[in-house]
């Protein structure tokens, strides 16, 4: 057997810390939280401080104080899952994760949500995954599940399923399930049904106030003896039952209300959301006779997050986005497309969840904006990290959606800049310093968000971007070329050698479908310089680096496909002469999916690592490349069979690829689904850095504050700041 693919499979059969402890402290969220599509948020009726939430980027978190602080699940134990909400029984947590190439799988959780183990591989519901999940806990734990196709029960512990079919109402989509006490009940179709006796008998019960219109949503309460039922019927509104689901009323008109939810220990208090269709909550507090108003958040004491007050998205409440404790009728929470609330007062005061402070940040000397802090709740695509070379606490982040963020005191608060002028403000993928002026800084930036993602590698109907400058250290931002008509711009650099004085700096940029321009003069004009560059039809260059020592260029050509076609190879080239000739290093290759990522040898040109990932027709091309004779002779180091001996799929999707800049033996690698990766000679062997636990991180960098840490971007989880190495290393 190869040497190293023995020692890579020994390290990968070592004990995981991660598989005991996937919330190891050893890595910490860094950020301003929030930032993406937040869904189906859950709290104990047993414990109203243990909450769950998903996202449709970031992953699973758990939170043990309420909301205040929240901890990423390991992606290996629970992986992102937006269809269904988690079901916090007494001793158990069910909840639905997804997984790469794979159906939707339910998993269990035995130690209030810290690690999971699955269910069963027997799921009758594939391969759409289930909607709703509900139990009867007493006298023995009965599971009901349901989605758009179908309805079932089990009782075993969700080993096992069945059918539930009752008359009139079998195959039609399951909306909801609600249990009181020994009660099941669920909407399926038009029509509820009912069970007493933990699902083995079911009766119908016509809701004719629906008029034949589907049910969306079922809510219900018990309380002195009176049970009391809500639902949703399409174009007809809020209809309410009094006697137990016998006779119904509509009580409230339609307005685009989709959830209806309530505690379950009480008759009259329950909430009706706008949820995928709206941004509004509406409350009763008197039964139904009327509704108010209590979401978006408006009420005296209530506090904004940033994505508002910075950013103006307004909210769009997310699938499974309102949450009613079952045990306590003034816990809400909502989630929306950037950021998460809750109330513990029935809606009437409001807190983010994403940034978590009760309060505002005091403003800093230095810093005109409001800074934010994130909760560990984050959902930012962040694609690169800088660090102003005048001043290490001064560190940069450019992100997908949210645009260019700072922070003036070494990561712990972040504001944000590229809404301060930038005609581009949705991304910003690159930042370069001037060598000569303190504080002003070139940005490559977009309205074009998540190049070179799968998605953004076909062809774009529409691209929009250029590079813009400032002069105050990133206060404000003006526009200072864009290519008409106007191109993504991916990357940016410096060549401070070639630099005569402040007003002939030397910059090349990367303009994605359009090769390699460069200035010297500042910026002031471009030229295009790709004689040589990429394969005939593709010339989407995502990444132009200098070497610091030898000042050679290297760029980058990412894929080009039509639908799952690569028709035209990408790789990696080279200038020694500034740009006006190029020289394909990786010609023999023929990589179709460069990720569009180089790592340069700091003290060695001829050293390079590429990162690829694998697609149709190219499974076998992903994973890291190495060259030690500058690209005469290449060998792949990792590849998706080792890969999936971590964690499947055995097709990889890779990130960024990087040495560490002051140990150049360490290199470390971010995939799209296999977690972060490391390497400590010189990227000849590599393994998974376990105890880094977002699924998606796109790169590692020495951390500038502490020698003997890094920072990591992800797409969708923020930043995140952890050891360089993991333990015993």
């Amino acid at each position: 057997m190869n040497r190293r693919i023995a020692l890579l499979l020994l390290l990968l059969a070592a004990p995981s810390r991660a598989a005991q402890d996937p919330n190891d402290a050893s890595f910490r969220p860094i950020g301003v939280g929030g930032g993406g599509a937040i869904f189906a948020p859950a709290v104990s009726p047993y414990d109203p401080q243990l909450m769950l939430i998903t996202t449709d980027m970031g992953g699973c978190y758990r939170s043990g104080d309420g909301g205040r602080s929240w901890n990423q699940i390991h992606f290996r134990e629970l992986a992102s899952g937006t269809a269904a909400r988690a079901l916090i029984l007494k001793d158990e947590i069910y909840w639905q994760g997804h997984a790469v190439f794979h159906h939707p799988e339910l998993k269990v959780s035995t130690d209030r949500g810290r690690t999971w183990k699955s269910v069963t591989d027997k799921r009758p519901w594939d391969p759409e995954g289930i909607r709703h999940l509900n139990a009867i806990e007493q006298p023995a734990l009965v599971l009901f599940a349901g989605n758009d196709k179908g309805f079932w029960r089990s009782t075993d512990r969700g080993r096992s399923w069945e059918t539930i079919a009752p008359e009139g109402a079998g195959g039609r989509k399951c909306a909801a399930i609600v249990v009181l006490e020994d009660r099941v009940l669920a909407a399926l179709g038009n029509r509820i049904v009912e069970s007493r006796d933990q699902g083995k008998s079911w009766t119908v019960l016509p809701v004719d106030a629906a008029e034949g219109k589907p049910l969306l949503a079922l809510a219900g309460g018990q309380e002195k003896g009176e049970t009391v039922l809500y639902a949703i019927a399409q174009d007809r509104g809020t209809l309410h039952s009094a006697d137990g689901g016998r006779t119904w009323r509509l009580i409230q008109p339609w307005n685009d209300q989709t959830d209806v939810q309530m505690a379950t220990r009480q008759t009259r208090v329950a909430y009706a959301s706008q949820t995928m269709s709206g941004r509004e909550v509406f409350r009763t507090s008197d039964g139904g006779r009327s509704w108010e108003s209590v979401f978006p958040p408006k009420g005296p004491g209530s506090r904004l997050d940033w994505t508002q007050i910075e950013m103006k998205w307004d909210y769009r409440i997310m699938d499974h986005g309102l949450c009613v404790s079952k045990s306590d009728p003034n816990v809400v929470i909502v989630s929306s497309i950037g950021d998460a609330y809750v109330s513990r007062d029935g809606g009437n005061r409001w807190t983010p969840l994403t940034s978590g402070a009760e309060t505002d940040l005091p403003l800093q000397d230095g810093n005109p904006y409001k800074r934010w802090k994130t909760s560990g709740l984050q959902v930012t695509g962040s694609y690169s990290f800088h660090v102003d070379p005048a001043d290490p606490k001064r560190m940069f982040t450019g992100n997908s959606d949210v645009g260019l963020l700072r922070s003036i005191d070494g990561g712990e608060t972040w504001s944000t800049l590229s809404y301060r002028g930038s005609p581009w403000s949705n991304s910003f993928y690159d930042l370069a310093f001037d060598p000569f002026v303190k504080g002003k800084m070139y940005a490559a930036a977009s309205n074009t968000h998540d190049i070179p993602d799968w998605r953004l590698i076909d062809d774009l109907q529409k691209e929009t971007g250029g590079v813009v400058v400032s002069e105050n250290g990133g206060d404000t931002w003006k526009r200072l070329w864009a290519r008409s008509p106007e191109k993504v711009v991916t990357s940016i650099c410096v060549d401070p050698s070639a630099s005569k004085d402040k007003d002939s700096v030397v910059l090349y940029i990367a303009v994605y479908d359009d090769g390699i321009y460069k200035s010297t003069d500042s910026g002031k004009t471009w030229v295009r310089k790709s004689d040589g560059l990429g394969n005939p039809g593709n010339a989407r260059v995502h990444r132009v680096r200098r070497h610091p020592k030898t000042g050679a260029l290297f760029a980058v050509v990412t894929a080009r496909k039509h639908g799952r076609d690569f028709r035209v190879p990408g790789g990696l080239w080279k200038s020694t002469d500034g740009g006006e000739s190029w020289i394909d290093l990786t010609a023999d290759l023929k990589l179709k999916w460069p990720c569009g990522y180089v790592a340069l040898h700091p003290q060695d040109d001829r050293i390079l690592l590429l990162s690829a990932s694998g697609g149709p027709g190219c499974d076998q091309q992903g994973g890291i490349w190495k060259t030690t004779d500058g690209g005469k002779s290449w060998k792949q180091m990792l590849n998706g069979e080792q890969a999936a001996a971590y964690c499947p799929p055995n097709v990889m999707q890779g990130w960024d690829v990087t040495f560490h800049a002051a140990e150049p033996t360490i290199a470390y690698w971010g995939s799209g689904f296999h977690g972060l990766w490391v390497s400590t000679d010189t990227g000849d062997t590599w393994r998974p850095y376990r105890e880094f636990p977002h699924r998606t991180p796109l790169a590692a960098q020495a951390d500038p504050l502490d020698a003997k840490g890094i920072i990591v971007t992800t797409f969708g989880g923020g930043l995140w700041r952890g050891p360089r190495l993991p333990p015993g290393k």
